[in-house]
């Protein structure tokens, strides 16, 4: 599979940079604070309209965001804190990002409704990640869903590539919200049945999302999502979608 062969080169490559930083000593929680940095200046520049700068910077902070994890384990730092930290501090470089973004629009005459797509998708990534933090204190596990943070900030670095990260906003302001319900019904389901729910459809299966990173399933739909802000770029689809 197409996501799973580039995960496992991606993964090489950062090992093998994190024992160069481990050997050089690097903290990995100075790492994570790196991360924290340039999002806030991607999120300065995406206000004033730096769109290329700003995926530039996003760029950047993906790189520290995930070499710390590694470093820490590599080097044998790895501590409560540590991943404390790191969950912490990825909230402020979402609303940072988002909060850029939001601003970019705003300043825009008539991209009110894209800007109000990008707080929502602001509140809707906040909820995803205190559901998950929440119902992991009565259950195992709770990462069902698809839009974690990753794809997340992957779609978005994806929309400023191609110049139409109005679509990418449509497609999270009104998606991020189902990855949340999700956990919402897996929790209950897991706390009042003892087990998740497992649709047996197809359909179903796709709305409730339980196709793990690394299967065919989801590289169609990695695939599908990415390629509508390439199609509406190359098509000039007008751009005065969202207003």
């Amino acid at each position: 599979m197409l996501s799973r062969r580039i995960g496992q080169a991606l993964v090489a490559f950062r090992e093998w940079l994190a024992r160069a930083l481990v050997r050089a000593n690097i903290p990995p929680n100075l790492l994570t604070v790196l991360g924290l940095v340039c999002n806030l200046a991607a999120g300065g520049a995406l206000a004033f309209s730096r769109l290329y700068s700003g995926l530039f910077l996003m760029i950047v902070s993906s790189f520290f965001d995930s070499l710390d994890g590694a470093v820490a384990k590599i080097g044998g730092r790895v501590t409560p804190f540590g991943g404390f930290l790191d969950s912490t501090l990825d909230r402020y470089s979402d609303a940072a990002v988002l909060g850029g973004l939001m601003v970019h629009f705003l300043r825009q005459q008539g991209r009110l409704p894209t800007a109000a797509l990008a707080f929502s998708t602001l509140v809707g990534s906040f909820v995803i990640s205190y559901a998950r933090a929440r119902a992991e204190n009565f259950i195992p596990s709770c990462r069902v869903g698809y839009w974690e943070r990753g794809e997340r900030v992957t779609y978005v670095m994806v929309g400023l590539l191609w110049g139409r990260v109005d679509v990418v906003m449509w497609v999270l302001g009104t998606l991020v919200h189902w990855t949340a319900l999700q956990r919402i019904l897996h929790t209950r389901f897991v706390l009042e049945r003892g087990e998740p729910y497992r649709p047996k459809s197809i359909l179903m299966r796709s709305l409730y999302w339980d196709w793990p990173r690394g299967t065919i399933a989801y590289d169609i739909f990695t695939v599908s999502y990415i390629i509508l802000p390439i199609v509406a770029a190359l098509s000039g689809w007008v751009q005065t979608i969202g207003g």
